[in-house]
């Protein structure tokens, strides 16, 4: 295996090894995150080593290398992107995007453009598995980090849906972004005085409050919600795609 030549810093407590690691280092990386996914911790720990010795030794000949060591760490810690399981990597671009060092600066850029995408994809894979709970925690996360971003609506829609899959304890698809229509109208009334909240998923989802009705009653009794009032009182029409 190919190595840096170490040098020496005097000193007075005598001489001080440093390099010969960075070269040799990525390929451990590479081999353990393809034996075991939990290989993440020993990455940030490298990465902060590697931060560290770039500060400490900047204009040092290993410290060049340091930017290159960033770069294999950053390939291999972020392998499960390419290979279709974005959750394993969230966490990891949080840590890469975060880092400061100028030796960084690349795999920062690049943590910064695919973290959200990996953090929505997540979320979406896991409604899609019938997580609708963990999705509900992965989607918060990424509205409250990216409160701006362009893809908000349909975090939303996908929150929509996990809320009624937990509701109806069913198995629900991804909807389209939040304020998408369809060639469907759906009208729905309140039939109580009081306002209810409706969330509605399928191929859109729809979230919205209707007002009381308030000549109506409280409540009906099972099997009675056809006697409503005669006003149209409380009504939302709603466009759906089919399906």
């Amino acid at each position: 295996m190919e190595s840096t030549p170490s040098w020496e810093e005097p000193g007075a407590s005598g001489s001080r090894t440093v390099g010969h690691r960075f070269r040799s280092r990525p390929v451990w990386c590479r081999d353990r995150s393809r034996r075991d996914d939990r290989a993440w911790p020993a990455y940030r720990d490298l990465l902060a080593e590697d931060e560290s010795f770039g500060d400490e030794f900047a204009d040092t000949p290993s410290a060049e290398e340091v930017p290159a060591a960033f770069d294999a760490l950053y390939a291999a810690a972020t392998a499960p992107l390419a290979a279709g399981v974005p959750c394993q990597a969230v966490d990891v671009l949080a840590y890469f995007a975060g880092l400061t060092d100028k030796a960084a600066a690349k795999v920062v850029g690049q943590a910064k453009e695919q973290y959200p995408g990996a953090m929505l994809d997540c979320a979406l894979s896991q409604l899609r598995d019938g997580q609708a709970s963990t999705s509900i925690t992965t989607l918060d996360r990424f509205i409250r980090t990216f409160p701006d971003h362009g893809d908000l609506p349909q975090a939303q829609s996908a929150r929509i849906a996990a809320q009624v899959a937990i509701g109806t304890d069913a198995q629900v698809q991804v909807p389209a972004p939040l304020g998408t229509g369809g060639p469907i109208t759906i009208t729905f009334y309140n039939t109580v005085n009081s306002s209810i909240t409706i969330k509605l998923a399928g191929s859109t989802a729809h979230e919205f409050t209707l007002p009381p009705c308030t000549t109506c009653p409280e409540s009906h009794a099972p099997g009675t919600g056809a006697d409503a009032c005669n006003s149209p009182a409380g009504a939302a029409p709603v466009r759906r795609r089919p399906g």
